[in-house]
């Protein structure tokens, strides 16, 4: 992900509902125990799906019918309508999901570190109470290479580079596992979907749409690499990035509705807790930028977030931002688990104050950091001294910063960040990877420079 040379703010489609301000939820109650009638703790399914942006997604209101199968889900599940990640890449965004800890807190900085062995990973928490636990890896930076196998029983990886497509091997290892595992222990299985990412490749049989053959823009396969050595980079440029990436995120909703259903005829998802959700979006140049990992925009750190309960039959909307460092203290709690005291975040449930949500972006260097309160928002760039606010109610795209219009809450916010950035941290740094030159170059080739 890097700085593109057209710096205009072009206009994107954001068709998000956002509520400002007011801690307001449709239909949704306080979490409900979990399920006893089996004799022991709910199944537990996390499926996180890479690179996925809310407004590419038709349960969004994306005009494309890109997510079907998920929109299915929704109806048995809370939909959590605003929930950000703590940053717009994988490696400090998964960690902080699954440790519930600020990515600075886990060593997740520029080039992301092994995890500390002593990590207490969600795998590490529900196996330490009896949990089988099972894990599908596509992404590189979550691996056995950077430490993500603390906690699992079992690792199947299937590592995705350039344009491979790993949707179907995800579905078809992660159902092997749930047929193998214990009947009498209760199953962790976390399944890592890629595709979405670079390169955006034109799924056959998910289209969504006429292609316009022998424009120059339109290719079964867009590459990073490719993309980003053109000089004449434009929103006419992203017309077929945009369509190959909606395939792709399409093709991935098959797969994930193959999952779940492949659960629900093993009777692994009635009683289960099952948690759907993203790392981090994508940017077409709504701001300047292609890929992600630099910016920390809705477009990049917005993500879907459904969580159903075990027994739940029924689908609820949350509107009140939410962190993904709630996710695991929720799974705990759905669980009926002890709270872990490692635990950042704070359980889903009716009762929780709203509480201001931070994310941050170290990719380049401790440069840039955001604040989400209510229908507010402001990010701070230390790198390039700016400050910008918006209210994600009337500007959602945040293409107008109102800081000089809202001083006192500018001020506020402000103050916030600054806060947020010199608190104590518990930091536990793991141990840096040296990289091979082949390693070097899948990197790069998905955009992550070295």
């Amino acid at each position: 992900m890097r700085r593109c040379r057209d710096r205009d703010r072009t206009q994107c489609g954001w068709l998000l509902l956002l509520i400002g301000g007011v801690a307001t939820q449709l239909g949704c109650s306080e979490l409900d125990p979990p399920d006893r009638g089996h004799g022991r703790p709910p199944d537990v399914i996390l499926v996180m799906i890479d690179t996925l942006r809310t407004d590419h997604m038709s349960l969004f209101g994306y005009p494309k019918p890109t997510t079907p199968e998920i929109e299915e889900f929704a109806g048995v599940a809370t939909d959590y309508r605003r929930a950000y990640a703590q940053s717009s890449w994988t490696a400090p965004s998964v960690a902080s999901l699954l440790a519930s800890r600020y990515p600075r807190e886990l060593g997740e900085h520029k080039a992301p570190s092994k995890l500390h062995p002593d990590t207490r990973t969600l795998a590490r928490v529900l196996g330490d109470h009896g949990y089988q636990t099972e894990a599908v890896f596509t992404n590189r930076y979550i691996s056995t290479r950077y430490g993500h196998e603390i906690g699992y029983d079992r690792v199947q990886e299937h590592l995705s580079h350039g344009a491979m497509v790993t949707s179907q091997q995800v579905t078809d290892a992660a159902l092997l596992a749930a047929r193998e595992s214990d009947r009498d222990r209760p199953l962790f299985l976390y399944a890592h979907y890629f595709d979405p990412h670079y390169d955006y490749v034109l799924q056959p049989g998910f289209e969504l749409g006429p292609k316009a053959w022998g424009h120059p823009y339109d290719r079964n396969v867009v590459s990073f690499l490719a993309q980003t050595l053109r000089a004449d980079l434009d929103e006419e440029a992203m017309r077929g990035s945009r369509r190959n990436y909606d395939s792709e995120i399409a093709y991935t909703d098959h797969h994930v509705g193959r999952l779940l259903s492949g659960l629900r005829a093993l009777g692994r998802f009635e009683h289960a807790v099952v948690v759907v959700v993203a790392d981090h979006g994508e940017e077409f140049l709504d701001h300047g930028e292609i890929g992600h990992a630099i910016a920390l925009y809705n477009e990049t750190v917005h993500v879907p977030l459904l969580i159903k309960r075990p027994g739940q039959t029924h689908g609820e909307r949350h509107l009140e931002p939410v962190s993904l460092l709630d996710v695991a203290p929720t799974i705990v709690a759905l669980a009926g688990l002890p709270r872990e005291a490692s635990h950042r975040g704070k359980s889903l449930d009716g009762s929780r104050a709203p509480s201001p949500v931070f994310t941050s972006t170290f990719y380049y260097s401790e440069d840039e950091i955001a604040v989400i309160a209510g229908r507010y928002k402001a990010i701070i760039d230390y790198r390039l001294g700016t400050f910008e606010l918006f209210d994600l109610l009337v500007d959602p795209r945040e293409q107008h910063s109102i800081a000089d219009r809202k001083p006192r809450v500018a001020a506020l916010l402000r103050a916030r960040v600054e806060s947020w950035n010199e608190g104590r941290f518990q930091l536990k740094r793991g141990h840096d990877v040296r990289l091979t030159d082949r390693e070097k170059a899948i990197m790069r080739s998905l955009g992550y420079a070295e």
